[in-house]
């Protein structure tokens, strides 16, 4: 597929983002446009629209630092609050309708890890309580929850969780007094498996998915880390090209052939506002960097886009919406009404889903939407 249609503006080309046929006097917008080449009909032009604000979703329930993630036609948003644990969580429909789990998870807890296998289940892993946790609980299609026969094979909050194949893997880690460089993997059959480890004990990085491996990039442990660890679909280990500095809160996005990881905290409060980003074969790039240094950006990938929402600068909480097209191209969306940072993103259907609020007080939901 061709990577946009360009018109030309002032001697400058300019890139189309939506397309139009008159139909009976009407304009109807085109989705897909083909040119003939060599008697061959080639697609050179997809209309899949724009990230664009779509408005706000009721609030979440409870506060917005336990765990969230997408299943079949649902996101769901489940635990939180430092001071009082919780079971319960809310989920949204494709219509953006929210419903209530009062026993969602098997423990009371929050800072919980979340991954999917597959089209199968979402797992929400780890967490915090008082002390850490080793509960996993999963989710199917229908939001019926089942609870895998091994936990994590390390009590952990703060782990990171991505998939790859048939896998879904939770990885790293804050312990009781070290941090964690077990990797568990689970299958379809909600069987675990533990790869070989991170090279180091780490929690506080970066996680996401492009073609056959899984990425998990920078981290914070006995020392600050630029280190990027590779799992493929059976699981092996490889180290890709580091990231170009070592920071923490680095936050992982996937979109079309490229895993990106954005901003970060390199060294005690010095926030930086670059992307790296690693395409299906690992080679690293430098696609344009954050409008802000800042760490702690939320993420979220929708329907051919990476979102970096938000996030913590020196001064203030961030509404930036910044979005990445599968070239990696960037652009700015509507800003968030409201800055936020660390916010637990998800997606369903059409719209992505970013709570605003603290740990303690249920976020109203800003959405966006490709339009």
């Amino acid at each position: 597929m061709a990577k946009g249609a360009y018109i030309g503006v002032s001697s400058v080309a300019r890139k189309v983002k939506k397309m139009y046929i008159g139909v009976g006097g009407v304009a109807k917008k085109v989705k897909k446009a083909y040119v003939g080449v060599n008697g061959v009909a080639r697609l050179f032009w997809s209309g899949s629209g724009e990230v664009t604000y779509y408005g706000t979703a009721t609030a979440l329930d409870q506060g917005v630092s336990g765990g969230s993630g997408s299943i079949g036609n649902y996101a769901l948003y489940a635990g939180g609050y430092y001071n009082e644990a919780k079971y319960s969580g809310n989920y949204y429909n494709t219509s953006l309708t929210k419903a209530t789990i009062t026993y969602a998870l098997s423990a009371a807890r929050y800072s919980i890890a979340t991954a999917n296998v597959g089209n199968s289940y979402l797992l929400f892993g780890g967490g915090i309580n008082n002390s850490p946790a080793d509960k996993v609980d999963a989710f199917d299609t229908s939001l019926t929850r089942t609870n895998p026969s091994k936990g994590l094979g390390t009590k952990v909050s703060q782990a990171e969780g991505t998939s790859v194949g048939n896998y879904a893997l939770i990885a790293g880690g804050a312990a009781s007094d070290y941090n964690s460089s077990t990797v568990n993997a689970y299958n379809t059959s909600l069987t675990r498996s533990n790869p070989t480890a991170l090279p180091e004990g780490k929690s506080k990085f970066g996680a996401a998915s492009v073609g056959n491996y899984a990425l998990f990039a920078g981290g914070l442990g006995s020392d600050w880390y630029s280190t990027v660890t590779a799992y493929d679909t059976s699981l092996t280990r490889s180290t890709p090209t580091a990231l170009p500095e070592k920071k923490y809160n680095v936050r992982g996005a996937h979109v079309g052939n490229y895993a990106l990881f954005a901003g970060g905290n390199k060294y005690l409060n010095q926030l930086v506002n670059t992307v790296t980003a690693y395409n299906t074969s690992l080679t690293r790039s430098a696609p344009a960097a954050l409008s802000e240094q800042k760490e702690m950006v939320s993420s979220a990938s929708l329907n051919g886009y990476a979102l970096f929402v938000g996030g913590k600068t020196a001064t203030t909480n961030s509404t930036a919406v910044e979005v990445y097209d599968a070239s990696l191209t960037k652009t700015l969306s509507t800003p968030l009404s409201q800055g936020i940072y660390g916010s637990l993103s998800a997606t369903v259907g059409n719209y992505a889903l970013f709570p605003r609020g603290n740990a303690s007080s249920g976020g109203v939901i800003e959405v966006y939407q490709v339009a």
